[in-house]
């Protein structure tokens, strides 16, 4: 998509700083590197996440059958949305 597109394209993820085992930031700061992205990175607390169950309970539809991963979703949603108006995900797009 990079090598296509006039501009550069905006790229977005979160790390989990206090989760090493679970944060990927590192590997999203190379990818966005290699490809030379508008990359935009944010850090999420335990308390980040906590704060936004009851927004994403609020929600969601029925059947649903996302797993944990709709808590990390949610999170880089808000932020690309601050940036841009169609995003593809890696989760499930």
């Amino acid at each position: 998509m990079s090598k296509l597109s006039n501009e550069k394209v905006k790229t977005f993820s979160i790390g989990f700083p206090d989760q090493p085992v679970l944060d990927e930031s590192t590997w999203a700061q190379k990818a966005a590197a290699y490809y030379d992205t508008d990359h935009r990175q944010v850090a999420v607390s335990a308390s980040d996440i906590r704060t936004c169950i009851p927004e994403i309970l609020d929600n969601l539809g029925e059947p649903f059958s996302g797993g944990g991963s709709i808590l990390p979703t949610y999170l880089v949603s808000k932020i690309a949305k601050e940036n841009v108006t169609v995003v593809l995900s890696g989760d499930g797009a």
